[in-house]
């Protein structure tokens, strides 16, 4: 059976932009908060057919996460078991991936944590996303997540934003939604065998002297968080 990915049209979010586009050198970048495309019409599509057509947007939840004792973030090297191939061997501060379930009215009646908030349906398929993969990558057990987790990740998507570039093919084809989540490093207990791996805790620039020096290769997107983080954008 082929893979699923929940996407939007790229034509929505740059008929709804409110915040920044920019041109530099040919490359096209869009950042914005979620809350501008929450309404936006979306369905799965065929992830091998998404891939070639740049029409279209995989939505992708490229959590950050901080030490909420030492204000470090974890980065991790993405292993060749990922789904991305050519991301492979990147260093990544960004935990999710794609979306495999299509929004429906009636997914707040079955996540209370979800329902206390007035959210569309889009919002409310994100964040069982997100929860998902944090309990897959990372090992984090549902009693964590039922207790403690689910509301600070509720509380950090409020200020999720989304963010598209055309700097290259995996770029083009996704869109991010860029969070940080303050969590306790204790309650990752298991990384994803072959996924997540090297996994280590950095401060901004302790991760910036090890890309200088070509100790690491960070990905296109991580380099992206890392300037928004710079400016305090989260």
């Amino acid at each position: 059976m082929a893979k699923l990915a929940l996407c939007i049209e790229k034509n929505y979010l740059l008929s709804n932009v409110t915040l920044e586009t920019k041109l530099y050198k040919g490359i096209f970048t869009v950042l914005d908060s979620f809350a501008n495309i929450k309404y936006a019409p979306s369905g799965l599509i065929s992830r091998t057919f998404a891939e070639k057509d740049e029409n279209y947007l995989q939505l992708i939840p490229y959590v950050a996460l901080r030490n909420r004792q030492t204000d470090k973030y974890f980065f991790y090297t993405r292993g060749e078991l990922g789904g991305e191939g050519r991301l492979h061997g990147k260093v990544s501060i960004g935990i999710g991936g794609h979306i495999e379930e299509e929004p429906t009215p009636f997914k707040t009646d079955h996540k209370d944590s979800f329902k206390r908030t007035h959210i569309t349906s889009l919002e409310a398929v994100c964040l069982e996303g997100i929860c998902r993969e944090l309990k897959e990558e990372l090992g984090i057990s549902d009693e964590v997540m039922e207790k403690s987790l689910a509301d600070r990740v509720r509380f950090a998507f409020e200020s999720s934003k989304v963010f598209y570039s055309s700097q290259d093919e995996v770029s083009r084809v996704h869109l991010g939604i860029f969070m940080t989540l303050d969590i306790d490093p204790e309650d990752i207990v298991n990384l994803e065998e072959g996924v997540i791996t090297k996994g280590a805790w950095h401060t901004i620039e302790e991760i910036k002297t090890l890309q200088k020096q070509g100790q690491i290769d960070l990905e296109v997107w991580t380099k992206e968080f890392i300037s928004l983080l710079e400016k305090n954008d989260f």
